[in-house]
């Protein structure tokens, strides 16, 4: 896998990870994240608001993703800072290829990390691009996964702790 492909790194995370029926794997994904250095942890949050942001700007959308778009219209209803992406350079982000169990939490954060250290200057425009461009019942999967990661990482954040106190409800569809 290509870890500096926005569009193999989506399909990964949305398209094969979060794409389960039985299980929210959700949960999982965002206790792995967790556990990575604040640098990745920030590049994370970054990626899901501007998620949010893209959703809050889509005019077509039908009842998979509905909750999903009217969440995010909410979030971006006042401003709302993007945190400075920062990542440390280290050997680490030279890494663009690995093989993964695609069904590991482990392995696809890190892979999602090494994405993240790898795409920050062109800020995560052909993941979200693909993610858009994705079935709309996984993009709800995939902003489920990005409101549980946000409403932890976002207790931390001064200007960004009010989105804690939403309500979210996004269905299993």
């Amino acid at each position: 896998m290509n870890l500096k492909n926005g569009r193999d790194v989506e399909q990964l995370v949305a398209g094969i990870y979060l794409n389960d029926m039985c299980l929210d794997r959700g949960n999982a994904l965002v206790e792995e994240m967790g556990k990575k250095r604040k640098d990745i942890k920030t590049a994370f949050t970054y990626l899901i608001l501007a998620w949010m942001e893209v959703l809050s700007k889509m005019e077509y959308y039908d009842a998979r993703n509905e909750d999903a778009v009217q969440l995010a219209k909410k979030i971006y209803d006042r401003p709302v800072p993007y945190p400075e992406l920062v990542l440390a350079k280290n050997g680490l982000d030279q890494e663009t290829e690995r093989s993964l169990n695609t069904d590991s939490p482990r392995d696809v954060a890190n892979a999602l990390a090494s994405y993240l250290r790898a795409d920050a200057e062109e800020r995560y425009g052909t993941f979200l691009n693909a993610l858009m461009m994705e079935h709309r019942t996984l993009q709800q999967n995939f902003t489920r996964m990005g409101m549980c990661w946000l409403k932890e990482d976002c207790r931390n954040r001064k200007d960004l702790s009010w989105i804690c106190e939403l309500p979210v409800y996004l269905p299993f569809i």
